[in-house]
């Protein structure tokens, strides 16, 4: 699976800018792609042109990736048809999804392609000093409190580690 790659997931698109952080994640060294069908059937804020002014790229799938959707969407009927089309880019690139969707992040276990959400983001600008702990931690209360989920561990590990540094 390529490293550098990755397929957003509407989910992730919002977290990152109700957390203030869209245009800094895009200053992360990795291609970031999102499928046609999200754009237009999912996104309304961030909007296409604000991603794509990010350097994000819009992705058509190939008819085999098509059929791969419809496939899929008779084993796993939780995931939006625009979600399985995400499943489906990540696994024809062969590269990692970013996604929130819990429902999504199962199917792409189970399809053996590689899933992260915005807290491995949030990891990743800390690790490449883009982002501070303490921006990390105002970033992920300012998701939290616009009803953004993630694991309640996962949170509480986060908030003690970034409280302590910087």
């Amino acid at each position: 699976m390529s490293t550098t790659r990755f397929i957003l997931d509407s989910s992730v698109c919002v977290d990152l800018l109700n957390g203030g952080i869209l245009e800094l994640t895009f200053a992360l060294p990795f291609e970031f792609l999102i499928p046609d069908v999200i754009v237009a059937d999912e996104l309304i804020d961030p909007t296409m042109d604000q991603l794509i002014a990010l350097g994000v790229k819009v992705m058509a799938l190939s008819s085999e990736g098509v059929e791969y959707v419809v496939t899929v969407s008779k084993r796993y009927t939780k995931p939006s048809r625009a979600d399985l089309f995400a499943l489906a880019c990540s696994k024809e690139l062969g590269c990692c999804l970013l996604s929130e969707d819990n429902a999504l992040r199962k199917a792409a276990t189970r399809e053996k392609i590689d899933v992260h959400g915005t807290l491995w983001i949030l990891d990743e600008l800390i690790r490449r000093d883009l982002l501070s702990t303490t921006n990390a931690l105002s970033a992920l209360e300012m998701m939290i409190s616009k009803r953004s989920w993630f694991p309640r561990g996962e949170i509480d590990k986060r908030r003690t580690k970034w409280g302590k540094e910087d």
